[in-house]
């Protein structure tokens, strides 16, 4: 719907008061926010009042935060207290007039937020119950009208016998159509602020009377507060156009898209709110039924004149009836929406109103949109232009992001910040559920960069560190936070990357995770012969929604130092194909996948080594995705035997140190009787000498298969030497050495 009655009120708000009083109020259907107003007391008097809210639940403080309350007996604005269970304001019987009650009385108190919550949702609820026109679930949006072109709304002025008007109708002609408007301290008039922000796709103009309309009844009539709600507005609305209807004017020339129904019906009466909050002529916007020359009204919103003119409200409201845009705001108040980042929400200055948010730009049909799929850099975001970029659910047409740059100059110069806004959008969600869950959000997110979510815990309405920026903020994507997660909690992908330093033209980097190639193995490492060969299989997959050309090679690195990767040979091939040493070109489909097989082959024979080698492909349609996966080809060290065939001095302690530094294993063995070692002055008889070859055998019998042999030769040692000799290396990963005879060294 169109924002459903869009002004000030007050916490007790829905009290309903026994007299009609003045508040001095200019044209003011949007939610307010602290605002000063001055209300006209039943008994005459005046009182300035701030004021939050709108005319469904508002709250209401004496200038130095008194909470206030209409007393059910005097009529007059109080002094509040919480009742005892939070959930109602209660009259101390003092006016707001006279000095606060001296017995301890607290300032800026709330009802509990449920409660607040229930009685906003009662005075809606029995709104639609009294008024004609739509349900309450379509209230929150207007019945879009034709968004682009030519369109003509009808602006009725109004007086009373008992308030005559005192700006004169040319005025407010001026003020819904000049060009180069600047009356009142306005920023333009209504025609240039929608020109404006549709980059000249809207030129919304008004008839306004050169006549005041003066009602056949009193002001006092029409701000019966006895009356339900809105009832005598919209009498006062259809009695203003039979009046146009039976001077000849032609309604048939206002419904533009030509649906029947009249595209604008806007009603401004003189002077001041009368009313309180919730009733009478509130200020509101609603729904009213008159026909006349084949078409009929729809939609209407009426607010008083006041003293001045000012554009912030009437576009707001217009944003209702014409494209049908939503609020924004939190209707319970307990968080603040979008705030002053859109006009549909709080906005910022009341002569010149920020722009409509990106959500609401798009929703026109207004935005210069690209939808976000293949990755893409240096990606320009400038002011001015209502370029945007979407990045969509896959499967929910309903959820999308939207990026736009908002700086704080023209008519966003009153932003909190300035950057790359993010929105997180779900037209299923509403603005009244801050709640952040999958079941409960907002219908449009600011993804606020610094990750506290101020708006949503009611804490302001926006502040110096919500846009993306660098250097401060220069990414939003699933590995940040806030991160670019669906509602259900799901990846996005989306990844808002390299963003630039805030300025007139802001540029990004869009990356999608969807785009992922993938390669992947059963198995990654296996060992070899000497001059052998490896063979491992690959699967090459497109995880991307669109056709890829993955580049594909292969390369490897070999180990120890002064073996070089051209001392092997690595090699690819699809499955069933040629081998190849250069890159190649796969192209694949969505989902598509590839068997891909890799030979190692050791073309020198190593005697000890590893090579790494590395399979890597390479997207075309996104720079950013690639894979790669690495085999571990290694070869065996021979495990050398070292013998010592004669029970002398042993060299074997230099020769096992040597062959470790080479990268290689060795063992040492005594050559004597029966493989024990023997010291002493003579050599080893002949027939008691073991051969190398029979030692070996030995060592290949317990499952130590040596390719070398170093024999020691036979050599003569004193005998107290052999027994200081050490016995390096003989105890070692090939096997334990065999026990020394008893007094043996």
């Amino acid at each position: 719907m169109r924002k459903l009655f869009g002004t000030t009120g007050w916490t007790a708000v829905l009290l309903a008061a026994a007299l009609c009083i003045s508040v001095t109020l200019t044209a003011s259907a949007a939610p307010l926010w602290a605002e000063v107003v001055t209300i006209r007391e039943p008994d005459g008097s005046s009182v300035e009042i701030k004021v939050w809210g709108d005319e469904f639940y508002s709250v209401g403080e004496t200038l130095d935060g008194y909470t206030i309350v209409r007393d059910g007996a005097t009529g007059l604005l109080s002094y509040a207290e919480l009742s005892a269970d939070g959930t109602e304001l209660v009259s101390t019987g003092v006016a707001a007039g006279e000095p606060a009650p001296q017995r301890g009385l607290e300032k800026h108190i709330r009802i509990t937020p449920e409660a607040a919550r229930a009685q906003a949702l009662a005075v809606r609820e029995d709104f639609e119950r009294r008024a004609s026109g739509a349900p309450l679930d379509q209230l929150s949006r207007g019945m879009r009208g034709l968004t682009i072109g030519d369109v003509v709304g009808i602006t009725l002025i109004v007086d009373f016998s008992d308030d005559v008007a005192t700006i004169p109708p040319s005025d407010i002609d001026n003020y819904c159509n000049d060009i180069g408007y600047t009356g009142y301290g306005n920023n333009g008039s209504v025609r240039e602020y929608f020109l404006d922000v549709s980059e000249g796709l809207l030129n919304y103009t008004n008839f306004v009377p050169t006549h005041y309309f003066r009602a056949p009844n009193t002001k006092a009539y029409y701000c019966d507060p006895i009356a339900p709600y809105g009832q005598r507005a919209r009498q006062l609305v259809q009695e203003a156009l039979q009046d146009l209807d039976d001077n000849g004017f032609d309604f048939s020339q206002y419904d533009s898209d030509g649906d029947g129904i009249i595209d604008a019906v806007n009603c401004f009466y003189a002077g001041d709110t009368w009313n309180a909050w919730a009733e009478g002529l509130w200020p509101h916007a609603y729904t009213v039924t008159w026909c006349g020359d084949g078409v009929c009204t729809h939609a209407y919103q009426i607010t008083n004149l006041g003293s001045q003119l000012r554009i912030g409200t009437f576009c707001h409201e217009n944003g209702h009836m014409l494209m049908g845009w939503p609020d924004l705001y939190d209707y319970d108040y307990d968080s603040t929406g979008v705030g002053r980042f859109c006009i549909m929400c709080y906005g910022t200055s009341a002569t010149n109103p920020c722009e409509p948010c990106a959500y609401m730009k798009y929703d026109a049909g207004w935005g210069d949109v690209t939808v976000l799929t293949n990755p893409q850099g240096g990606l320009e975001v400038p002011i001015g232009t209502n370029v945007m970029y979407k990045f969509e659910h896959p499967e929910l047409p309903n959820e999308y992001y939207l990026v736009e740059n908002r700086q704080r100059t023209g008519r966003d110069v009153g932003l909190p910040d300035d950057g790359l806004a993010i929105w997180h959008v779900d037209t299923e969600g509403s603005n009244n559920n801050q709640q952040q869950t999958p079941e409960q959000h907002y219908l449009v997110t600011l993804v606020q960069a610094d990750g506290r979510w101020d708006m949503e815990n009611n804490v302001n309405y926006g502040d110096g560190t919500d846009l993306y920026a660098a250097t401060r903020y220069p990414e939003c994507s699933p590995v940040t936070y806030p991160n670019t997660d669906w509602w259900d909690r799901s990846e996005s992908g989306a990844f808002f990357m390299n963003i630039s330093t805030s300025s007139a033209t802001m540029t990004l980097d869009f990356h999608n995770a969807a785009y992922v190639l993938e390669l992947a193995s059963s198995v990654y490492a296996t060992e070899i012969e000497y001059y052998g060969t490896a063979l491992y299989t690959a699967t090459l997959k497109n995880w991307a929604p669109v056709d890829d050309t993955a580049t594909v090679e292969v390369g490897h690195d070999v180990l120890p130092d002064g073996v070089g990767p051209s001392d092997w040979t690595a090699e690819f091939r699809e499955a069933g194909g040629a081998w190849q040493t250069g890159p190649s070109d796969f192209v694949l489909g969505p989902g598509e996948e590839k068997a891909l097989e890799v030979r190692v082959i050791d073309t020198i024979g190593t005697v000890a080594g590893m090579a790494v080698t590395t399979l890597s492909a390479q997207s075309s349609v996104d720079p950013q995705s690639s894979a790669d996966i690495s085999f571990g080809t290694f070869v065996e060290a021979p495990s050398i035997l070292i013998v010592d065939d004669d029970g002398g001095e042993s060299y074997e302690t230099y020769l096992e140190t040597a062959l470790a530094d080479a990268g290689y294993g060795a063992m040492t063995s005594d050559a004597e009787h029966d493989g024990l070692p023997r010291c002493g002055r003579e050599p080893v008889p002949d027939e008691h000498r073991v051969s190398v070859e029979q030692v070996a055998s030995e060592h290949v019998h317990h499952g130590l298969p040596p390719r070398r042999f170093v024999g020691e030769r036979q050599q003569r040692v004193p005998h107290d030497r052999c027994r200081e000799r050490p016995r390096v290396g003989r105890n070692g990963a090939d096997g334990p050495r065999r026990p020394d005879p008893a007094g043996k060294q």
